[in-house]
């Protein structure tokens, strides 16, 4: 077998245990309620742009909320079952399993990120009429920004101990991250 095709494995099987596990229906509940709170929020303002900008804004705290859930512990869980010593065993390479079960984590935060923008484009449609261009590019943007965190809590999941320490400090980094936002100033757009 081929690099590739141990990707492919590794990330379809670490796909299935985050959306057929536990991980995936929580991920679910809180878009559901980021989007319904935000768009409470957004429901006051008649502008394209400020009806989206508590949409875009919280779109932040749920790619973090993702992040720590779909991957905070996703290494240091297999070294503390013992699962991982024997991984390593295997004719698979360490960077293949990384990359697989990177990219199992980043595609349905892609997926969902994409269909909470999805979501507030078809809000911002139906009670102003229009979006702003700059809707794509948030996107592209956020699209980044799941990158960046999941490889945040993949490097505190490399260097912790165990599972509940790498998920505590991911959370701990997450509520950095969160006042951070909440007390930066943004003129037009969150990006």
């Amino acid at each position: 077998m081929s690099t590739t095709d141990h990707i492919v494995t590794v990330m379809g099987f670490e796909m299935r245990r985050i959306v057929l596990g536990w991980r995936f229906p929580i991920c679910l509940l809180v878009m559901a309620l980021l989007l319904m709170a935000s768009f409470g929020t957004a429901m006051s303002e008649d502008d394209a742009r400020r009806f989206l900008y508590p949409l875009i804004s919280s779109v932040v705290l749920f790619m973090s909320i993702y992040s720590v859930i779909s991957f905070a512990d996703n290494l240091s869980d297999e070294f503390e079952k013992g699962t991982g010593l024997v991984i390593l065993t295997q004719p698979v390479g360490r960077y293949t399993l990384f990359a697989g079960k990177f990219l199992a984590a980043y595609m349905p935060g892609a997926v969902l990120v994409f269909v909470y923008y999805a979501v507030s484009a078809l809000m911002c449609v139906t009670y102003c009429g229009d979006i702003p261009s700059t809707l794509w590019t948030s996107l592209a943007l956020a699209m980044l920004y799941l990158f960046a965190a999941l490889g945040v809590c993949s490097l505190v999941s490399c260097l912790s101990p165990g599972s509940n320490v790498s998920f505590v400090v991911c959370l701990l980094l997450l509520v950095v991250a969160l006042f951070y936002f909440l007390n930066v100033s943004f003129d037009n757009e969150p990006w």
